[in-house]
C-alpha cells in the first residue's frame, strides 16, 4: 500500500503534466491514478492487478484531487492520529503558498474527546474566541476540517477511533 500510495501522486502528476490539464485538478478531479491496492483502500470497485492507471471517479466519492491522495493525507498525520490544524497548515503551506505562522507561546494543543462529550468542532469554536488564535484558524481550519473525514493513512472514515466506552464504531467527529 506505501509503494502504491506513493506511485498514486507520482502518476497523478505525469497525468496533468502529459494531459496539459489545468491546476485545478490538484484541489478537484474526477479522476484518480489506482491500481488494485489502493482501489481496495478507497472502496473502489472494478480495479484489478498492480499498474496504476487512471480511473474515473465514482458518483458520491470524497476523492478526487491530490489534496485527497493518501500519501497526502499519511504526511499530513503522525502515525496513530489526525489534526485538522496540521493538515490545514499544511494545505495553506505547500499548496496555497501561504504558511501560518507557529501559535503564541502558551497556547495548548486541543485534542479530541474521546469519550465522546463534545466534538472537535464544539471544542475549536472556544479556542477561536480568542482573537489571536481565531486569525490563524480561520485560514487553517476550513481546510483542515474537510481532510479530517479521512484517517491517518487516507482511508475514509465519519468517526474517530475509540478507545474508551461509547459508541462500537467510536467518537463522533461531526456535529
Amino acid at each position: 500500500l506505501k509503494e502504491s500510495m506513493l506511485a498514486e501522486s507520482r502518476a497523478f502528476f505525469r497525468e496533468l503534466i502529459d494531459r496539459n490539464l489545468s491546476a485545478a485538478n490538484v484541489a478537484a478531479s474526477d479522476f484518480l491514478m489506482l491500481n488494485q491496492r489502493l482501489a481496495e483502500h478507497y472502496g473502489i470497485a472494478g480495479v484489478e492487478g498492480a499498474a496504476i492507471r487512471r480511473v474515473p471517479l465514482p458518483p458520491g466519492s470524497p476523492r478526487g484531487g491530490f489534496i485527497t491522495q493518501a500519501a497526502v493525507l499519511k504526511v499530513t498525520a503522525n502515525g496513530t492520529t489526525t489534526s485538522h490544524v496540521v493538515r490545514g497548515a499544511w494545505l495553506a503551506d505547500r499548496i496555497l503558498g501561504q504558511p501560518i505562522p507557529p501559535p503564541p507561546p502558551g497556547i495548548p494543543t486541543i485534542d479530541p474527546d474521546t469519550r465522546g462529550a463534545t466534538t472537535i468542532r464544539a471544542q475549536l469554536d472556544k479556542h477561536r474566541a480568542d482573537p489571536s488564535c481565531a486569525s490563524c484558524h480561520t485560514k487553517m481550519d476550513p481546510p483542515g476540517f474537510a481532510l479530517e473525514v479521512f484517517d491517518v493513512i487516507g482511508g475514509f472514515r465519519e468517526r474517530y477511533r475509540s478507545l474508551g466506552k461509547g459508541e462500537a464504531s467510536g467518537v463522533k467527529y461531526f456535529d
